[in-house]
């Protein structure tokens, strides 16, 4: 019985061996999972690009192309005739414009001079934007029957205001002129400002008649018209 009696040389062996054991297993597995392990290429999905088709813009130019107008027959007797026998005046203008006019019964000046501005008419191509005119035609009333000058200088004083008619025949200097046989003014600004491109300035009696130029393009083509508006120019009786 001495022989089964356990000893602790024999748990000690017991022990190795089987701790021995473990490890083998152990390596053995280990070896077997490296064998049979195998790392796949990795792969990284690049997402296909979606082409758009490319809008092609035309481009705009800024540079607008100045008007153009229909010729005009520049010989007078094949123009229409404006006539305003109530102020007492006429001209005549190419057969292709329109005309805008106006009645001619304005407030009272209540005695100042320059105090009251009378739209006669306005004019232009019939080509022109609405409401919108190359040419006016505007008179002051002139009581006393003062020169242009002498006119100037009372409206200024009457209207406690130096733009009181829009009259300054220093700005540009102004030539002396005849229209309808009658001595007037005429002045050319050479850019169009402030307010006009040309202006003629006539003297009539008790009224100051101011006919002028106001578009800025084709100056060249609204001069030539503009003066021979003003050759056709005359006074007639009231």
């Amino acid at each position: 019985m001495e022989f089964f009696r356990p000893t602790w040389e024999k748990i000690l062996i017991v022990v190795i061996l089987v701790l021995l054991g473990v490890g083998i297993t152990v390596t053995y597995l280990l070896e077997i999972g490296k064998k049979q392990h195998f790392s796949l290429p990795l792969v990284i999905s690049t997402p296909t690009p979606i082409l758009t088709p490319t809008e092609v813009v035309p481009s705009i130019s800024t540079n607008m192309p100045p008007p153009t107008f229909p010729p005009i027959d520049m010989s007078v007797s094949h123009w229409k005739t404006y006539q305003n026998d109530k102020i007492g005046i006429s001209f005549k203008y190419p057969n292709s414009w329109k005309v805008n006019t106006f009645a001619q019964d304005t407030p009272a000046h209540n005695g100042k001079v320059g105090d009251v501005q009378h739209s006669v008419v306005d004019l232009g191509p019939t080509n022109e934007p609405a409401n919108t005119y190359s040419m006016s035609l505007v008179y002051w009333d002139n009581p006393d029957n003062l020169p242009v000058r002498e006119f100037i200088q009372e409206a200024i004083k009457a209207t406690n205001y130096a733009g009181a008619t829009g009259i300054d025949l220093d700005n540009p200097p102004a030539q002396t002129i005849s229209i309808g046989g009658f001595p007037a003014y005429s002045q050319r600004h050479a850019e169009c400002e402030p307010e006009f491109c040309d202006k003629a300035v006539i003297p009539y009696k008790n009224m100051v008649f101011v006919f002028s130029l106001l578009e800025e393009s084709q100056k060249a083509f609204y001069r030539d018209v503009f003066d021979q508006i003003l050759s056709t120019f005359k006074f007639i009786t009231p």
